[in-house]
Parts: C-alpha cells; structure tokens; sequence
C-alpha cells in the first residue's frame, strides 16, 4: 500500500515538473485576456507562436487595425471571442502574416476583414448586416487562407455602390490552394446599381480583372457552402480565375447561378441548385476553354440550367471551348441547355466548339414542356460537339442524335430528391473521370457502366443537401 502512494506522488510530481518544464518551452499556449481595442492593439504587436488572445465580450472600436503576427504550422497565433459572437469587430480589422486565425467574433457596424499571408483562417465568425463595403477580403499574393464556417446575412447598405461582394478573393493563378468550405450565405438582397452588376455572393478573381487571366493555375476550392436567396446578383459565385474546383454546394430560391466568368480548366461538380419558385433561379453559366460542369443536380429552375457563352471579339466573353457537360440532372427546369447566349454588345459571337455532352438527364415530371430541351440563343449551330448517352423525357422530343427520347425510370425520395432506380439506363463511357470529379453527387465512385445522371443508382443514398444545421458557426 504504502509502495502504490509513494508511485502515484511520485508520478504526480514528474505530471508537474513535465507541465511546468512544457510551459517554460513554451510548448502550452499562453491565453492572453484582451478587454478592448486598445489591449487588442498594444498586446498583439508583442504576439510570439501559439499565443491566443481571448477577447471579451464588448464592442472593439476604434481607427482601421492591423494585426501582424508569424505563428507556425504547429503554433498558430488565434484570436478567439471568449463567447461565441459577443466579441464585437466595428472596425477594418487587417490580419497579416501567417498562421493567424481569428474564431468566434461577430463583425457589427464598419467592420470587415482584410486578409494579407499565408495559412490565415477566419472560422466561426457571425456577419449581419454591417455598413462596410466589402465584408471579407483576400489580397493577392496570399496563400492558403480558409474561410469556414461563418455566417454572413443581410447585406442591406451600400446597395448603390459596385463592387459590394460579401466575400473576395483576388489571386494570381500562382497555386494560392483557398479553401472556403461549410459557410451560410442567406439572404442577401439585390444591388440596386448598373442592374445589379458588382454584387458577388463570392468572388474568386484575378487580379486587375483581366478579360482573360493569364496562364497559371489558382486551385482553390469552395465546396459545402450554403446560398440561401443569395441575390446580389446574376452572379452568385462568380469565378475569375483559372483550374479551381466548386462543389458540393447547395442553391436555394437565389436570384442568379454559379458562373464560370473569365478563367479556363475550372470543375463545377455535385452542387444542388433548387429554385424553390424563385423565377430567377438559375445554375451554371460558363466560358473560356475546358472547363468541367459533372454530377450537378438541378431542379426548378425557372433561368437556365447551364449556358454556354458566345465568344467576343475584345475576349470580354471567352468563346466556350473543349467543354465537358456530363452526367447532370436537370428536373423540371425551364431552359435546360443554353448554348450560344451573348453580350448585348456583341449580339453575333462565335459560337462554342469541341464540346462533350454526356450521360445527362434531362426530366419534366410534372408536366410536360412545350419548348426544346436544348436552345440555340443565336441559331447558330456549336461547332463539333459530341452528344452521347443522354436521356430527355416529358417534353418535346429532341431530333438531337445522342439524346434519346426514354423515360429514365426515375423515382423521388422524401426529400424531393429524384433518384435512379434499378431499371434506369446505364451507359457505358471511355472518359477518364479527372480526380476531382470521380463520384457522383453522393460520393460514390464512377464506374464505367453508371446510370445516367448526377446519382448512380444504389440501395442507400447518402444525403446530398446542405441544411443550416450543417454549415456555419454551430456546426461540428
């Protein structure tokens, strides 16, 4: 008995000379009470890794602040609010740097985020209505930044002025590798100047805008966001860059679509866009060369379902090239296939070329459609698409060879969603699916005999739809 006491003191005793030896090291973090904006200002400028600066509950106001700070991969510098959103930015608050995260604050009044370094994360933060311009902002030249489950809502002021984006990225297409992932963007109301136009839900842009981005490859991701009458403008996300990947987002009742405006080799693959009677609901507009729109699923949309653009002599519209449109669902959309829509300045574009179209379906469940399933805007054929394996059912008959007219023997789950049973066709297809695009809308592998559409058949669906509880401040 008297051995086991003597073992255990001795084993506390080495427990607390490990912790006050780890703290000497520097190995535990250091929690930094901050009460205000001036502690917040003098107390950070001393910052070293694996600080962690707890704000209070309260307003920080005050000039324009910049917090520049170096923390490393294993010891980043957080700022964190003591209570979940009570901590209270009403101010341009700049993080520059690296591995610096700012968690947990509500930005209230002017206050917005500028972000400028490396590996700098904005996770958890609560957005409402605040007077600034732009909300969030990511300077060029910055680098693997994650923006994670915020929530950003009500961005009713500055409606006159361009250029109000909730969230901007600018790059250079030099491998930046953002990530913007489980965030709530909900409603969001339309700009009121130049139609609307300078409005972004998110932008991903390169910069100085060029009408089209010079080589180079950006390959950020923004995927399990949630749009939620996002209606800024006809642009919900609008993409600017080059090589990025979208997916696993999911649209409801928004004014716009997700745009594929000036870039190439973009990958738009297993968003849900619902237009839940939302007349101006629309999907996936794209331009320039090889771009990928696969496993989406898109249901009610009273604009498109996805559009091609006409090319433009001043490239402020790049023709569509080598285009990949495969296995889609479209159900009970207005306009399906848009090919060939064009500026109003340049009514006679050239027409999209060396396109792929395959596997998609196209299914009007409800009644059946008075006009075609495919909408040459201009009359103007695409030159040398290749249309394989689709399958076109409740409307019009399409004359298109490579879209079969068949019922696709589709059935609607409780959720609304309409999946494949074990009688709708297969096809089979030679395409490699690229990396980033090789499951379906519920995650599961392609196979090369697959049925036709966003959803392979299988016994289980795994959900594909995006919930609030899912996204934002209080999600896991």
């Amino acid at each position: 008995m008297r051995y086991k006491t003597i073992l255990s003191t001795s084993i506390s005793v080495l427990v607390l000379l490990y912790v006050c030896i780890g703290q000497i090291n520097g190995q535990a973090a250091e929690k930094i009470e901050v009460h205000n904006y001036t502690e917040l200002k003098d107390k950070f400028q001393e910052s070293t890794p694996g600080d962690v600066f707890v704000l209070k509950d309260g307003e920080y106001m005050g000039a324009p602040l910049m917090l520049k700070g170096e923390g490393t991969a294993t010891k980043p510098i957080i700022i964190e609010a003591e209570h979940l959103h009570q901590a209270e930015i009403a101010i341009e608050l700049r993080l520059v740097g690296s591995f610096i995260t700012l968690k947990g604050c509500a930005f209230t009044k002017h206050g917005k985020l500028i972000i400028e370094g490396e590996n700098i994360r904005m996770s958890r933060c609560y957005i409402n209505n605040s007077q600034a311009r732009k909300w969030v902002r990511v300077l060029a030249g910055s680098m693997q930044v994650e923006i994670d489950h915020n929530h950003f809502e009500n961005k009713t002021s500055n409606l006159g002025n361009k250029g109000c984006q909730l969230l901007q990225v600018v790059v250079r297409n030099q491998d930046e590798r953002h990530h913007i992932h489980h965030n709530l963007f909900k409603d969001i109301p339309k700009g009121t100047e130049n139609n609307g136009n300078g409005y972004e839900t998110v932008q991903l842009i390169t910069e100085n805008n060029p009408f089209n981005p010079a080589p180079g490859d950006c390959n950020t991701i923004i995927e399990h966001n949630l749009f939620h009458r996002a209606n800024g403008e006809a642009e919900i996300i609008s993409i600017k860059s080059n090589s990025n990947i979208i997916r696993y987002n999911t649209f409801r009742a928004c004014q716009g679509g997700l745009v594929l405006r000036h870039g190439h080799g973009n990958i738009a693959s297993a968003n849900v866009m619902f237009g839940d009677g939302e007349p101006k609901a629309s999907g996936i507009r794209l331009q320039g060369r090889n771009q990928v729109v696969a496993n989406n699923y898109f249901a009610g949309l009273g604009g498109y379902g996805v559009a091609m653009m006409d090319g433009t002599p001043d490239d402020l519209y790049v023709r569509v090239e080598r285009a990949m449109i495969a296995f889609n669902s479209f159900v009970d959309c207005s306009k399906v296939l848009e090919i060939g829509l064009n500026h109003s300045k340049h009514p006679n574009g050239t027409p999209p070329k060396d396109c792929q179209i395959i596997g998609n379906v196209l299914y009007s469940g409800h009644e059946k459609r008075s006009h075609a399933w495919v909408h040459l805007v201009q009359g103007d054929q695409p030159e040398d698409f290749r249309w394989y394996g689709n399958l076109a059912f409740g409307g019009v008959p399409s004359a298109i060879k490579g879209i079969t007219n068949r019922d696709p023997q589709l059935v609607q789950r409780p959720d609304g969603m309409i999946v494949p049973t074990a009688n709708t066709p297969r096809i089979d297809h030679t395409m490699n699916a690229h990396e980033q695009y090789n499951t379906d809308l519920c995650g599961q592998i392609w196979e090369v005999h697959r049925s036709v559409g966003a959803i392979q058949y299988a016994t289980i669906y795994a959900p594909m739809v995006l919930t609030e509880e899912q996204v934002g401040p209080y999600a896991e």
